[in-house]
């Protein structure tokens, strides 16, 4: 009996380890994820999982059916040369410099200037074809809807937000827009602290 008594406590205290312990948000209800110097309000009506929230970064994501959306808030460091006027072509080379694996084919992209709370952005929307993640035995569909800016408080530091979508090719949506806009208008610049 008493080996009895053991083994359960040890299969459920094996179980109880096993589960991971995530965070929640729900989307569209005010609540902010904040790291040092910004905060947004997660999109859509759903539940996101908060996957890592630290300091400097956070990412969050959803899985419904064979979808999966992700958004990503982090901060990364500027150069002095990098400045207002040539944010822009800042930003596309950084793109250029991305390895060419051959896992992704580019489908349409638009990098546009874009001003957001006085801070100097770069609004960049996306798709590629993704061969490395099949659904249904077919490629899938890779879309990303975010905001590279220039910390209006601090010109050494930069902020990149964006919302992403993987899903089967032929599975198009037109939420993917309105729940990236929607992400960008929530996002609020605060100064560092020091």
């Amino acid at each position: 009996m008493k080996r009895i008594i053991i083994y359960l406590f040890c299969l459920l205290s094996a179980s109880c380890v096993s589960v991971p312990n995530f965070d929640t948000v729900r989307g569209n209800n005010k609540q902010r994820i904040a790291i040092a110097g910004a905060s947004f309000i997660p999109s859509g009506d759903m539940v996101w999982i908060i996957a890592k929230h630290h300091t400097y970064q956070a990412t969050l994501f959803n899985r419904y059916q064979d979808e999966t959306l992700a958004i990503a808030l982090e901060t990364f460091n500027l150069s002095n040369e990098t400045d207002k006027e040539n944010f822009l072509s800042f930003i596309k080379e950084q793109d250029k410099q991305s390895p060419k694996t051959g896992r992704f084919e580019r489908l349409n992209q638009s990098f546009e200037p874009y001003n957001h709370q006085n801070a100097q952005c770069v609004k960049h929307i996306a798709s590629s074809k993704d061969y490395g993640a099949k659904r249904d035995g077919e490629y899938t569909i890779f879309e990303v809807y975010g905001m590279y800016c220039i910390h209006p408080h601090n010109n050494d530091i930069g902020i990149f937000i964006q919302l992403s979508r993987k899903a089967p090719f032929s599975q198009k949506t037109e939420l993917l827009n309105t729940w990236g806009q929607d992400l960008l208008d929530s996002v609020v610049f605060k100064p560092y602290k020091i």
